[in-house]
């Protein structure tokens, strides 16, 4: 793969961070119970730093990094989700839209894994995407106990 298509896959998947980032800061305004608080806390500075690793192989190929998240990706909407029901919703609300939110990200990963960049930053992305599969499946779990003890509200 030419430098371009690796700038441009390597910047949507910063846009990709830039909106996780976003939505995990405002899950942790919005929750209530101060572990689920501490985890999106957590998960919003996690995708902050994978977007500035991503953003310094961007300039480092002699791109322009991208500095914001996306405009009209589904995986914003995924996101925009988030932030337009955190009004009155409760922790496994919160939980629920941020797991289909890691599912998005996921996705966004593995489509970008699929196209042949080199391979210092395949195995990056690998190593982030596995990190995000990670958070998912705890978000899936705290999820599920969230539910089950009527946090859903």
């Amino acid at each position: 793969m030419d430098s371009q298509n690796t700038i441009s896959a390597v910047n949507d998947l910063i846009e990709t961070c830039f909106d996780s980032q976003k939505g995990f800061q405002e899950a942790s305004e919005n929750a209530m119970a101060p572990e689920i608080k501490s985890f999106f806390t957590e998960a919003a500075r996690e995708r902050g730093r994978y977007a500035m690793s991503l953003m310094r192989e961007v300039r480092a190929l002699g791109g322009s990094p991208e500095k914001g998240g996306s405009t009209g990706a589904a995986f914003h909407k995924f996101w925009i989700n988030i932030i337009g029901t955190l009004s009155g919703r409760g922790d496994g609300t919160l939980l629920s839209e941020a797991e289909r939110g890691e599912d998005s990200a996921i996705r966004a990963y593995e489509e970008a894994l699929q196209k042949g960049l080199p391979s210092y930053i395949h195995s990056l992305l690998e190593a982030q995407c596995a990190s995000i599969k990670r958070s998912r499946d705890l978000i899936g779990n705290m999820r599920a106990a969230a539910m089950a003890a009527g946090a859903n509200r």
